[in-house]
């Protein structure tokens, strides 16, 4: 397994133990994250969840819930994580 597996296995254990329902959002983090290869960094995948979560322009509990598991399960620093923001121009 690899790294991308290893992050929805482990998102998808997280979003049982907080209501056990599978949001839209939460879905479409799952399917987003999903289609990448195995083989990218974590920073990538944080980039991906990022992309997913802001893809409305709002950010719902549930979608803040997933981008900090994301960050500490990847480990990104503050350095990556707002790096990863300013790329996608979400500030």
């Amino acid at each position: 397994m690899g790294i991308v597996d290893d992050f929805l296995e482990e998102l998808k254990a997280q979003i049982a133990r907080n209501d056990g329902v599978v949001s839209e959002a939460e879905a479409h983090v799952v399917k987003h994250v999903a289609k990448l290869n195995s083989s990218v960094d974590r920073v990538v995948i944080f980039k991906e969840v990022l992309k997913a979560v802001y893809q409305d322009g709002k950010l719902a509990e549930d979608e803040s819930d997933v981008a900090a598991f994301a960050r500490d399960f990847l480990k990104i620093t503050e350095a990556e994580h707002q790096s990863a923001i300013i790329s996608l121009g979400l500030i």
